[in-house]
């Protein structure tokens, strides 16, 4: 019995040992990846109920996505394939020395990465011009003196808006978390498996009923004028969250819990496959047919010492600059400006008053330096966030503040034939045309509008 125990305390502390070597390769080559923001702390603080061990038996059904991220990254150089490659690599080495996890800590990964952030941030901003022209027209039917600009809606000359705090990062990535907390409570309670097409309905449902929470939110701030200093404000936010997005979703789990829908702690098979998210299953078959080896125990520490030094190499390869486009912007139209160029190989002009950053073009695949997360990282918020247009042309404007000062900005991408806002179009623009998209972002100080 003590040698048992002390073969199993040695097992564990390898395979502890390897989890935080990982780690720290990630976090050393990717040390900005993961936003210092709430969410982090929230994940950090539910792990432990979140995460929860099925059985002992080993699996390998994370190794084909961590060949898949790993092998990738010699074609495409991005930070999220590269976060990818560290998940399924951390999963991969319990999985395959302690035995089969639930299906919750993928989810809780992908919701807590840099990718999902910033794609609830830069484009949840749509969503929160629908919302206030429906809450403009909804009001206005019941008789208010309405009037909606962008995102701002005014009653009586007060302005109200759906603000990124509230219908961004936050209250997104909140409501994601605690929906995986509830699946948590569920699966402990009734010794369940969700399978990975009910989590993934499930992270999609609460999504839609935070946007109708926040709907609710508004239509509630504007009627009974809660201002932003109102501490019913935040107040009002937190009991729509719980009564329209929490509750539904929660009685939602408990009726799919009780009709047993989700799998079985004590089936046999893996409750969801790692490989089928990436990978055609023709190829799937093939290869778990070539890997189907008698003596897997064989097998298992190669493999990771095989991927740990691929994971290693490929953050290497990572910190090494990956080339700008060629192609100039045109800025003879800036004069009197000082000009330099920053470490990310944005072209920076200013003077006195004006702040220019012109960013080069990157793959569609990768991040643009949006000004929304750029700015906020540097303590700034935004505020009056609006599309204005000059000329024919759509542009982005806002308010920028940090404790005393204020600044007006504006940005717009250009590839400079044809200038826009869109996300997607200079995404798809990207794919199909080697020149790409620059972003321009211009901010003054005291003046009341960019031109």
């Amino acid at each position: 019995m003590p040698n048992n125990f002390s073969k199993i305390s040695l097992h564990l502390i390898g395979t502890i040992t390897l989890l935080l070597l990982s780690i720290l390769i990630f976090f050393y080559f990717q040390p900005h990846y993961l936003p210092r923001n709430f969410a982090l702390f929230l994940g950090i603080l539910f792990t432990p109920f979140i995460i929860r061990p099925i059985d002992n038996q080993v699996t390998s059904r994370f190794l084909l996505p961590t060949l898949f991220f790993g092998v990738s990254l010699f074609f495409i150089k991005t930070n999220s394939l590269y976060y990818g490659f560290g998940v399924c690599l951390l999963l991969y080495i319990w999985e395959s020395r302690q035995g089969r996890l639930n299906n919750l800590p993928l989810f809780l990964f992908v919701v807590l990465s840099f990718l999902v952030q910033q794609i609830l941030n830069n484009w949840s901003f749509p969503i929160r011009l629908q919302l206030s022209a429906l809450a403009g027209k909804a009001i206005g039917f019941l008789g208010y003196p309405i009037t909606v600009t962008g995102n701002l809606i005014y009653l009586d000359g007060q302005p109200f808006s759906v603000d990124p705090a509230c219908m961004g990062l936050k209250m997104m990535v909140t409501a994601q978390l605690l929906a995986l907390v509830i699946f948590a409570y569920f699966e402990r309670k009734n010794k369940l498996v969700f399978s990975f097409s009910t989590i993934t309905l499930g992270l999609l449902s609460i999504i839609t009923l935070t946007i109708l929470a926040n709907f609710i939110r508004l239509l509630a701030l504007i009627i009974f004028k809660i201002m932003p200093d109102n501490p019913l404000h935040d107040m009002i936010g937190l009991v729509s969250l719980m009564v329209y997005a929490l509750l539904p979703f929660y009685l939602g789990v408990q009726f799919l819990s009780r009709r047993s829908s989700a799998s079985r702690t004590s089936s046999s098979g893996s409750t969801f496959s790692a490989s089928y998210l990436i990978l055609p299953k023709y190829l799937i078959r093939k290869t778990q047919t070539i890997l189907r080896i008698r003596h897997f125990e064989n097998v298992r520490f190669p493999a990771i010492v095989l991927l740990s030094s691929l994971f290693l190499y490929q953050g290497i390869q990572s910190k090494q600059p990956i080339p700008f486009f060629a192609q100039p912007y045109p800025i003879e139209k800036f004069t009197n400006f000082t000009q330099s160029t920053t470490e990310n190989g944005m072209l920076k002009l200013e003077n006195d008053s004006t702040l220019v950053y012109i960013k080069p073009p990157v793959s569609f695949f990768q991040g643009s330096h949006d000004p929304r997360v750029c700015w906020q990282g540097s303590g700034y918020t935004f505020q009056n966030i609006q599309v204005e247009k000059i000329g024919t042309a759509e542009i982005y404007t806002a308010i920028l503040k940090h404790q005393d000062e204020q600044f007006h900005t504006a940005w717009w991408y250009d590839n400079l034939e044809n200038t826009t806002i869109e996300e997607w179009q200079w995404r798809l623009e990207g794919l199909k045309s080697p020149s790409g998209y620059f972003l321009v972002n211009i901010s003054t100080l005291g003046s009341p509008k960019i031109s």
